[in-house]
């Protein structure tokens, strides 16, 4: 007789404490003067949590949907006003999602079932959509208009990185249809985008010709290494 009335309640509930959440996040920005930004690290927080533990069995993909959702809109808001205050929020959105992945692949069954396959996969989306712009936000803040500002072999750093991360994913992947092969060719197509829209125009002598000749020996190498992996 009990189950009824539970069932029933728990969407109230719920619904109650998001209510109160919202009221509680307005009056931290109007009445304690906190910056806008303070609610994305608030939020990513709160996903990061959610993504980690153990999510509601009928949204289990809540938590790394709305981490991805924070690391877009947050992205975008780092581009158009390029604060600071946004580091944190974005550093936890790619640390709660990294985390996510790992928990989703500890607690992968040999059979899942669509809905857990999915979360998993979108767990995985979340992490590298996530890992790309925090990484790409740190960047900018700290190379870009940091110590390494008036130095243009600061821009060799991420193209490298973004490349060996996606190369080291997709020889560990089963296949590239899986998500983490998803994930490692999306890595590989943005560091080689990122080497011959941006690098190629903004780098000279040298230096350009250092970034291509890394790219290419990633690549060569990363052939080398995939071949050895399904010859095995």
């Amino acid at each position: 007789m009990n189950d009824v009335p539970n069932k029933s309640s728990s969407p109230i509930l719920a619904a109650g404490g998001a209510a109160f959440l919202a009221l509680a996040a307005l009056f931290l920005v109007r009445d304690l003067a906190m910056p806008p930004e303070t609610l994305l690290d608030a939020a990513a927080l709160l996903a990061a949590v959610t993504a980690v533990l153990r999510p509601p069995r009928r949204v289990p993909w809540i938590g790394p949907a709305v981490l991805l959702a924070i690391s877009v809109a947050g992205g975008c808001w780092f581009l158009a006003v390029e604060s600071p205050a946004l580091l944190p929020a974005l550093a936890l959105a790619a640390v709660g999602s990294i985390a996510s992945v790992a928990m989703h692949e500890r607690r992968a069954s040999p059979s899942p079932s669509r809905l857990d396959d999915r979360t998993r996969r979108l767990a995985w989306y979340a992490a590298g959509v996530a890992f790309l712009v925090a990484t790409g936000a740190l960047y900018v803040h700290y190379f870009t208009f940091g110590f390494a500002d008036e130095s243009p072999a600061r821009r060799l750093i991420p193209t490298i990185a973004w490349l060996a991360i996606g190369l080291a994913l997709w020889i560990a992947a089963p296949s590239r249809e899986s998500a983490s092969g998803r994930v490692a060719m999306g890595f590989v197509a943005v560091a080689l985008l990122k080497a011959l829209i941006y690098d190629s125009t903004h780098l000279q002598g040298p230096l350009r010709v250092t970034v291509f000749a890394a790219v290419g020996a990633l690549l060569l190498a990363g052939a080398r290494l995939v071949v050895h992996r399904e010859r095995a």
